[in-house]
């Protein structure tokens, strides 16, 4: 096998509405028909998968999967970062907002078609008090929602959309500063994202 025959993949079991056993045997047989040779890992705990993909890269795989939410892809995300190791996603969270604005397919068959591509880019990433996002970092609301969203077990749209109403009356615009191109801006908030992708997920569009 050569050089960019070596696939990662790194799955969160508990990214969106749950884990299908079928999933792993998906991967195994699209690798097998790409005569890819593959390595499948399970994160355990909240920044595994960053110390999965640092791994992978170490262990010279070409390609790193990042097999869950918008949360996974942030952390594989970070364990690559200024290395030569390509990311892939196969969206599997609630949002999916990365992989949505550019353009992966949400079904797992699908979007595994994409393994006979070579085709990839370059992407920006931003930093906030020094932790890496790829896709979009919230203050305010959406940082407010998100947080009790990573707590609760009711994962999915739903689970989402009933977490929104619930907190939208009752959060407070706050006072922002912000320095961009030289000048000072002075706004009071409900939200204020900070983004390289078109929207937070679910197709809402920023």
């Amino acid at each position: 096998m050569g050089e960019n025959s070596k696939v990662f993949f790194i799955i969160n079991k508990y990214s969106g509405t749950g884990f299908r056993p079928e999933l792993e045997g998906l991967i195994i047989s699209k690798c097998d028909d790409l005569n890819l040779e593959c390595s499948i890992e399970f994160t355990q705990d909240r920044g595994h998968a960053t110390e999965l993909a640092k791994k992978a890269s170490e262990l010279d795989f070409n390609k790193v999967f990042a097999v869950g939410g918008d949360g996974t892809v942030n952390e594989v995300a970070q364990g690559l970062v200024h290395t030569t190791t390509k990311m892939g996603i196969i969206p599997k969270g609630s949002g999916n907002g990365l992989a949505r604005h550019l353009r992966i397919p949400m079904s797992v068959k699908k979007s595994l078609e994409l393994l006979a591509s070579e085709k990839t880019i370059r992407m920006d990433t931003i930093r906030v008090n020094d932790k890496l996002s790829v896709n979009v970092s919230g203050i305010g609301f959406d940082g407010h929602v998100a947080g009790l969203f990573g707590k609760n077990r009711k994962r999915g749209l739903m689970g989402y959309v009933k977490l929104v109403a619930k907190e939208f009356f009752s959060f407070k615009e706050f006072p922002v500063e912000l320095y961009a191109d030289g000048k000072l801006f002075q706004r009071h908030a409900f939200i204020l994202a900070i983004a390289n992708s078109s929207q937070f997920g679910n197709n809402a569009t920023i």
